[in-house]
């Protein structure tokens, strides 16, 4: 594939570059993008190609290695003598990655080296090709730096093992031995980010001495810590599959032909309008990040006031702090100051500021109410597969709603949001009662159920109300918002059964409480929302009730696992949203170390099969294409195209992931609004009567 990335020095990498260039950047990448839709990302400083063969890679590694060993003092050097950071947790763990990078580095080149001596020689002996393999090996070793032996580079391969329990010494070992081959173009896109990353850290290094050391030490952490995300990268490339549909060149690739017939690429009609919105929007971000964190240290609430109001003043005085303490913040959070300030964001305080909006739209119902659990479809690790139909479906139980309650027992009760266009007299929201039991049923050809997103850790149908209401005004069908217990509090499969129990309360006491009939039920959600809705539409499948009639995800979380790999996920590097920091701790707070090893299918929905996905249902896709869960979510359609399912997508390029609320920005994106349009069209398509 033609490679259109241009070379990023370690100032434009860091820094927001000059509105030109990046112009000049995004329009050839606009044209690229016209015979390539899959493989094309705007301006950004970890640009990566898609295809390689094993001799320009293994060139590439040893560049790599190189440079990575005149690296690491460095890195070292400054870590560990830096007392400030030697203490925190997460800071020891980017010491150990970066410690022990160089023998992962050496086993991956050791294997790529079995590709090219075993490229011509397929139809050999067994004993030859053996021969092949060690020389491979030996050849590697004796140009090795620092390992002279295989028993010494097996020391550290074992120590990779015991240290992470992701990665098995076994897979490690047949690497080395060429017993089995990794993914050569996977690697490749690893290998291209870490030489630039490499690049940008031996500048910084260089840099610490002369002015502005603060700001160069905040640069050189983030450094450090995306080279220990490159890591964890590195390791899942090897395993990705070669056959892949993003490492394909041929334009006549079934698979590629069969996806693209279900997608629409949406490019920018004015891309020096929307550079420029959104420079202004990701400082503004970076702004929010660092006064968030500013304020999580203080546990009264006026103080948390008074620290906002004053670090915004101080950032609007010093602009250029904004973001180096942003991407510095974003870049290194430990576990417990992450928690800290999304307990600031869900305090009781910024919740009503929610949903006290003034800008809310006007709608008649904008109520929540409190559901209970049937106590017998909770769902735990031990039965999320068994297949008998829910208890809740299958007797008519005693289920009443109540009004809201904040202080509800969240293992036992959970909260739905309604909004609808048209009041519902017969339900007193106030008191949380049906007035006239015996009262005919209002029916509606659809009602909707929102899933909100937040990496699993933050959010609340509150915050989303603003397009709740909107989807209720724009269908004028109920669109009920689902509240979920949060993590790192509330571990998997608590979210997935919180929604679980609503979806199975709506589809089956809707009618006997809240006196409404309807012919079709639609989920949407988006990123951890979007997960939901495919893990309740798995759940519907796999215990025998009620399947949704229509999905309307955007940008969904689809793999859950430190072991899976796409190429998006090196833009996770450099992203303000969804940075490489933030992927993993929201993966670990939700999933737990262990369930990301091996997770449940019903937690990293790529894992279902294709069983269950044959009798999804209309399902309508909204991607980003900056977005680090983009190229997953291609996957995930070409999967469900592949089974006949009834499946679209449309990716908006020049979108990063979160668009939903960028229009709302002080900084507004045109075409957030677009995107907003799209996914509208899409539900209405879901909501009409089949026969229409």
């Amino acid at each position: 594939m033609e490679r259109h990335s241009l070379d990023f020095s370690f100032d434009q990498a860091t820094e927001i570059i000059d509105l030109d260039e990046k112009l000049e950047m995004f329009c050839a990448d606009e044209e690229t993008a016209q015979g390539h839709p899959l493989n094309t990302r705007i301006h950004n400083p970890y640009q990566y190609v898609y295809t390689s063969d094993s001799y320009t890679c293994v060139l590439a590694a040893k560049l790599c290695l190189d440079g990575y060993v005149k690296a690491q003092p460095k890195i070292m050097n400054y870590l560990t003598d830096n007392k400030k950071y030697t203490k925190n947790e997460d800071i020891q763990m980017i010491i150990t990655k970066i410690l022990l990078f160089e023998a992962l580095l050496q086993t991956v080149i050791i294997n790529l080296r079995h590709h090219e001596t075993m490229k011509d020689h397929q139809e050999v002996d067994l004993d030859t090709l053996e021969k092949y393999k060690t020389d491979a090996i030996l050849q590697e070793l004796e140009e090795s730096s620092s390992f002279k032996t295989q028993e010494q580079l097996d020391d550290h391969l074992t120590e990779i093992s015991e240290k992470f329990i992701h990665i098995d010494k076994n897979v490690l070992q047949n690497w080395v031995l060429g017993a089995e081959l990794i993914c050569v173009p996977a690697v490749y896109c690893v290998i291209r980010s870490l030489e630039k990353s490499l690049h940008m850290v031996n500048l910084t290094a260089n840099l610490l001495d002369e002015q502005d050391k603060s700001r160069h030490r905040k640069i050189f952490i983030s450094m450090a810590h995306r080279m220990a995300c490159l890591f964890d990268f590195l390791y899942a490339a090897c395993l990705d599959d070669p056959n892949d549909i993003f490492y394909q060149n041929d334009k006549e690739n079934e698979d590629l032909k069969l996806l693209l017939d279900c997608c629409n690429f949406s490019m920018v009609e004015d891309p020096q309008e929307h550079l420029e919105n959104n420079k202004k929007r990701v400082i503004d971000k970076h702004e929010q990040i660092a006064i968030a964190m500013r304020g999580f240290k203080y546990k009264n609430i006026v103080s948390q006031a008074f620290s906002s109001i004053s670090w915004s003043v101080y950032y609007k005085i010093k602009k250029h702090k904004v973001w180096d303490h942003g991407t510095f913040l974003a870049s290194i959070l430990d576990r417990d100051a992450l928690v800290r300030v999304f307990k600031l964001i869900q305090s009781n305080f910024v919740q009503k500021q929610t949903e006290n909006q003034k800008d809310l739209p006007e709608c008649d119902v904008k109520s929540a109410i409190t559901i209970p659990f049937c106590q017998e479809d909770i769902l735990t690790l031990e039965n999320l597969e068994d297949e008998e139909l829910p208890e809740m479906i299958k007797n008519d139980l005693d289920l009443p709603f109540t009004k809201k309650d904040e202080n509800m027992d969240k293992t036992t009760h959970t909260q739905i949001r309604v909004n609808c266009e048209f009041n519902w007299s017969r339900v007193n929201w106030k008191k949380g009662k049906l007035i006239d039991p015996n009262s005919d049923c209002i029916h509606y050809d659809c009602v909707i159920l929102y899933i909100h997103g937040g990496g699993f850790m933050t959010g609340s149908s509150a915050s989303y109300q603003y397009y709740t209401i909107n989807f209720a005004k724009e269908t004028g069908y109920p669109v009920f918002s689902l509240d979920y217990r949060l993590a790192p509090e509330y571990q998997f499969p608590c979210a997935l059964n919180d929604c679980w129990q609503a979806y199975l309360w709506i589809v089956k006491y809707a009618k006997k409480y809240l006196k409404i009939t309807y012919d079709k039920i639609i989920l949407m959600g988006d990123s951890a929302g979007g997960n939901l809705c495919l893990g309740i539409t798995a759940l519907s499948i796999i215990k025998h009730c009620k399947i949704p009639d229509g999905l309307n995800v955007v940008y969904p979380a689809i793999a859950l696992s430190k072991i899976k790999f796409a190429p998006s996920f090196l833009l996770s590097l450099d992203d303000v949203i969804l940075s490489c920091t933030f992927l993993n701790i929201c993966g670990n707070f939700y999933a737990g170390n262990e369930l990301t090893k091996n997770p449940p299918a019903l937690l990293s929905v790529d894992k279902l099969s294709d069983k269950i996905l044959k009798r999804f249902p209309p399902c309508r896709f909204v991607v980003a294409g900056h977005d680090p869960l983009r190229d997953d979510c291609f996957r995930f359609v070409l999967r469900l195209k592949k089974q006949d399912v009834d499946v679209k997508l449309t990716e908006f390029k020049a979108l990063m992931h979160a668009f939903i609320g960028n229009e709302r920005d002080s900084h507004p994106i045109p075409e957030s609004q677009k995107a907003i349009t799209t996914i509208i069209n899409y539900l209405k398509e879901l909501c009409k009567k089949d026969d229409e």
